[in-house]
């Protein structure tokens, strides 16, 4: 294993942001200490980037794509930024009116982390005071990335001195043809769920489920994009899944082009799957991307999910551990 840890001046904070590297014979993965995120995840064998984002710090402090950053407080959205808990009702900012999403304008995708290093791990920490962004509770946010033979293994791990909500998540986007190579859509998927949340038209779930079966969001048997796409016309997929509960992979996506394979593994019960729209003629590292120029598996609590009784609660009591993972294994 090989550390490597750097800093780069930032003239949006007037300071050094960190960037760090673990590297073994597999992968090299670089992170930077602003969100908490994912800047590359590189295959060695190919020297192929398989992660999209952008060329500087000062590009990832302006751009609104949650590029690899850790999400936060709350992942996705909540209606009308309204919850309640035993009865107190909190307001949330309202960054995607009507509605509340990925945190806030100041998310966890825009703070500086502390972090250390320990062995073959990184562990990132944040103290998101009482009120940020309107959620209740001084909550300590850890979130620990651990590089093995093959896997990046991502831990959550939070604590609040009140009962609050959280759902945190990576919102990295993926192409196994590597960054700024074309489209998704050769890829192929399979998605383990049954299950899908219905949405109104402001994606937020209307409490129904649907059925995967004889719709364009069945993944159980291992489909490429592009068939998906020419059967049912689909423009874009920006969906939660329910995954089933099992200790199985939850996702598996190859490429043909690359013979790169990727698992999801998880024990969130929900999941969304989005195709990148929001990237049309943005220009990354290395290319100007487009619609299909990536995917992001977000594994998470169900969008609007304090507000749908129904659903798995997000709710962390006081003084409990909020602890989720989520694992990529890559086969090569």
């Amino acid at each position: 294993m090989k550390t490597i840890a750097g800093k780069i001046f930032s003239k949006y904070f007037n300071n050094y942001v960190d960037v760090i590297t673990l590297s073994n014979e597999n992968l090299t993965v670089e992170f930077c200490n602003y969100g908490a995120m994912i800047t590359k995840l590189i295959v060695n064998k190919y020297n192929l980037d398989i992660v999209l984002g952008c060329s500087s710090i000062e590009e990832y402090t302006i751009q609104d794509k949650f590029f690899g950053s850790t999400i936060g407080r709350y992942a996705n959205r909540i209606k009308n930024g309204e919850f309640s808990i035993d009865s107190q009702k909190y307001n949330l900012s309202i960054n995607e009116p009507p509605n509340h999403l990925h945190g806030g304008f100041e998310g966890f995708h825009k703070k500086l982390w502390n972090y250390k290093i320990v062995d073959n791990s990184i562990v990132f920490s944040y103290l998101s005071s009482n009120l940020e962004e309107g959620y209740p509770g001084n909550l300590s946010v850890k979130v620990k990335y651990t590089l093995t033979k093959s896997d990046l293994l991502i831990e959550y791990f939070a604590t609040s001195n009140r009962d609050t909500i959280v759902n945190l998540t990576n919102h990295s986007y993926f192409n196994l043809n590597g960054e700024g190579v074309g489209n998704i859509k050769n890829h192929i998927f399979q998605i383990n769920s049954d299950f899908y949340t219905e949405f109104d038209g402001e994606s937020i779930p209307t409490g129904n489920l649907i059925n995967v079966e004889n719709t364009p969001l069945n993944f159980k048997n291992a489909t490429s994009i592009d068939k998906m796409c020419s059967n049912k016309k689909i423009m874009n997929y920006d969906n939660n899944y329910v995954l089933n509960s099992s200790n199985d992979f939850k996702v598996l996506v190859s490429s043909p082009s690359t013979n790169i394979t990727m698992k999801l593994y998880t024990d969130y019960p929900c999941m969304q799957f989005f195709t990148a729209s929001n990237l049309e003629n943005f220009t990354g590292k290395t290319n100007t991307y487009s619609n299909f120029s990536a995917f992001c598996l977000e594994p998470q609590y169900a969008p609007n999910s304090i507000n749908i009784k129904s659903f798995v609660q997000p709710i962390l009591k006081k003084d409990d551990i909020y602890n989720h993972f989520i694992k990529y294994e890559f086969i090569i």
